[in-house]
């Protein structure tokens, strides 16, 4: 992994962490939490990114519990090398041009909420490393103890997508997934 960091082929690390593979949407602008703006700006005297902001499908800001706002800084911009720094202009923090027209089920804000503590816990915390198959056992023994997995040790897909659905709801995956994936998925 560090070697392909280090490589001249960028797109080596999107495949070897499955970022090309997945069906998960890329934000399109650069994040902010209208709170952590304004306390930056009063405690620091400017803005900036924050790192849990641009994790892709997260809509919260997991400090204060609120929507997350696109600003006008595009993620993918004409030139990669360039750096645009958080401003009250691209960020909006006056208020203005800001869309609160927006709005989730309580079941959706609470999963939404659960989602950006478990993000900025696994950013802020650090943990041993493990190969690959550790997490790949520690899934398939958790599917079998929820009865997903048949005697042959095949993972029983469509039960798990129904279980998984089920308990997440559609409109909370629909979030961060394209939509042709999860019209995919079983009606629930």
């Amino acid at each position: 992994m560090i070697e392909s960091m280090k490589g001249n082929k960028g797109e080596d690390i999107y495949n070897r962490t499955g970022i090309m593979a997945s069906s998960i949407s890329e934000n399109r602008y650069l994040k902010y939490c209208l709170v952590c703006a304004n306390e930056d700006k009063k405690e620091y005297g400017e803005l900036f990114w924050h790192r849990v902001h641009q994790i892709p499908c997260l809509q919260i800001c997991p400090k204060h519990k609120t929507l997350l706002l696109d600003s006008e800084v595009l993620v993918h911009s004409g030139n990669k090398h360039e750096f645009i720094g958080a401003t009250n202009e691209n960020c909006c923090i006056t208020g203005g041009n800001i869309n609160n027209s927006i709005s989730y089920q309580q079941k959706v804000l609470d999963r939404m909420i659960v989602l950006a503590n478990n993000v900025e816990k696994l950013l802020k915390n650090k943990y041993s490393n493990r190969p690959l198959n550790w997490f790949q056992e520690q899934y398939v023994t958790k599917l079998k103890e929820m009865g997903l997995v048949n005697i042959n040790g095949k993972v029983k897909y469509k039960e798990l997508l129904n279980s998984f659905i089920e308990y997440h709801g559609k409109e909370f995956l629909e979030l961060g997934y394209n939509k042709e994936i999860t019209s995919q998925f079983s009606e629930k």
